[in-house]
């Protein structure tokens, strides 16, 4: 998946996971304020098909686009 961290008010790292696991210590995208950083991440889905996504602290308005899926 495509995951762009847009217009951040504060530099942080943005993960991406299965939800059905425990949060990875490595981020899916890196930005620094006032940048769009976009970075492509390969990240299982949930069974449901969900994949969570979320900076470790605060707020950023985050572009998500799934790229591929495999079976």
């Amino acid at each position: 998946m495509n995951i762009a961290a847009t217009d951040p008010v504060a530099p942080g790292p943005r993960i991406a996971w299965s939800g059905e696991v425990a949060p990875p210590t490595t981020p899916a995208v890196d930005y620094v304020q006032g940048e769009t950083a976009p970075n492509l991440a390969t990240v299982r889905a949930a069974v449901d098909g969900s994949i969570p996504v979320a900076p470790r602290a605060g707020s950023v308005p985050v572009i998500v686009d799934s790229v591929g899926v495999v079976h």
